[in-house]
């Protein structure tokens, strides 16, 4: 019995080190977990805020059509505004949001220049991407996240 009084606190001693190591391993992992999340939350309210740039005057002649500098800039603009307020220290210049606006419609389809995807109806999409550093990892090398997400301004069913 005397010879084993010491021994348990040797095992807490040689097993914290690889406890604490995967205590930072699954914080950093779960950091990137959320970094994608809130950049898919940005690019979704962007794409959001563009499809709304209606053209008033089109709309009123019965025609959707999506006003394409204004849809850029709101989509731009929220986009960044939401990653900001998320991460932070994130500078816009880190930061690559491209904005792209598609006149689709039934009758005259297109296709979405990064997924294939057959569009039928106007279209603001939105692509962000930007590298993370994990935190609490000795060796810390950055993460590219990358979001991209569209929206649709479609006709009321009736």
């Amino acid at each position: 019995m005397r010879s084993e009084r010491g021994a348990v606190a040797i095992l807490v001693i040689l097993a914290l080190p690889a406890l604490l190591a995967m205590i930072a391993l699954v914080v950093g992992l779960g950091s990137v977990v959320l970094a994608y999340y809130q950049a898919h939350i940005a690019a979704d309210l962007g794409a959001l805020a563009g499809v709304q740039s209606l053209d008033l005057d089109q709309l009123a002649e019965g025609k959707i059509w999506i006003d394409p500098e204004e849809a850029r800039g709101q989509a731009e603009k929220i986009a960044w505004e939401n990653l900001r307020a998320n991460f932070a220290g994130l500078r816009r210049a880190e930061v690559e949001i491209t904005v792209e606006v598609y006149q689709a419609s039934e009758s005259e389809p297109l296709y979405h220049r990064t997924t294939g995807r057959r569009l039928t109806a106007p279209t603001v999409a939105v692509q962000l991407a930007f590298q993370r550093r994990l935190p609490l990892v000795i060796y810390s090398r950055s993460i590219a996240i990358q979001a991209r997400a569209d929206a649709s301004a479609v006709r009321r069913r009736q």
